[in-house]
């Protein structure tokens, strides 16, 4: 079986204009930020085994 190579430089155009705003990645980073608070803050509260609730404690 071949090993699959990765991206490299020459996948790279770095004279391309980008695809998304400063603002844009604002807001997205933002909005992401609460989703995963709400999300991990829910799974804390629910979960039972210490290993677990250790860990989402660590992500919280």
């Amino acid at each position: 079986m071949p090993i699959p190579i990765g991206f490299g430089e020459q996948d790279i155009m770095k004279e391309t204009p980008r695809l998304f705003s400063d603002k844009f990645m604002l807001f997205y980073i933002t909005e992401m930020s609460k989703d995963s608070l709400t999300i991990y803050s829910n799974a804390l509260s629910t979960s039972s085994r210490q290993d677990v609730v250790d860990y989402f404690k660590m992500c919280v």
